[in-house]
């Protein structure tokens, strides 16, 4: 005959058994990683923006950001100047848009922009949450599809943002996390709202509050703490800001 109490024992160890592995499984896939780690800040002489390491090796990791940040805070001290002298009586423009000297202008400034190659151009990066120092990084690529750039550092063995599996969707809750005015791990919440097409690139419009210096940075959901977007335009009306898709995302960490 069968010991009563050894069934017993079984039934409540098994019973002990599966919870444990219910509530692990919970805690792996509910619980928000540490996804503010993997924040940076990309900076330059001419200012900064936000992105996150999206990959990393023992030696190497790359960082995904804006393209306009990758150009926008690459430049040298002599071109700084350049801009700087190209673009001396612009106030006109503000009055005058129309005018011949305003159309010099903006002329000059496009052809000494286009003239610029970044690829390859140091940028400085900044990490929000470890305990080094400024590390350089280098401009590894830009896509001419979306506002997006890789930048690589000789730094391994980082935390790494990891990718969400579906694409946000009106009304998913989001995080919206960087660093603007030298503030880092800013962090502000809201929910997703529809897609925009606007000259030809999509952009997925969300309620969460931007400024200068977000540029770049991740939009994670808030379940989870995964990459479903990069910020990328803020308007005058804090509650409407911009991020760029995750299968554009995908898109390009696949090229």
């Amino acid at each position: 005959m069968s010991d009563p109490g050894k069934s017993l024992f079984k039934l409540a160890a098994t019973m002990l058994l599966l919870t444990v592995f219910i509530f692990d499984q919970i805690a792996t896939n509910t619980f928000p990683r540490n996804f503010r780690q993997t924040v940076v800040m990309v900076y330059g002489n001419s200012g900064h923006g936000s992105g996150s390491v999206v990959k990393s090796t023992d030696k190497k990791s790359l960082i995904l950001t804006n393209r306009h940040v990758c150009e926008g805070v690459g430049y040298t001290e002599a071109e700084i100047n350049t801009i700087k002298d190209i673009t001396k009586g612009a106030m006109i423009c503000m009055f005058a848009p129309e005018s011949e000297d305003c159309l010099k202008i903006i002329s000059e400034y496009e052809k000494f922009l286009k003239s610029l190659n970044h690829i390859g151009r140091e940028v400085t990066i900044k990490f929000n949450n470890l305990k080094h120092p400024d590390i350089k990084g280098k401009v590894l690529r830009m896509s001419d599809k979306a506002d997006l750039c890789l930048v690589e550092v000789q730094e391994g063995n980082l935390p790494v943002m990891e990718l969400a599996r579906n694409e946000a969707i009106p009304g998913d809750k989001v995080t919206s996390i960087g660093n603007p005015k030298y503030m880092t791990n800013h962090q502000t919440q809201g929910f997703v709202g529809d897609e925009i097409v606007y000259e030809n690139r999509p952009y997925q419009q969300h309620s969460g509050i931007i400024m200068g210096g977000n540029s770049g940075g991740p939009v994670v959901s808030a379940d989870r703490g995964e990459l479903v977007g990069v910020n990328t335009l803020g308007t005058p009306d804090p509650t409407a800001s911009y991020m760029i898709p995750l299968r554009e995302i995908k898109k390009f960490l696949e090229e």
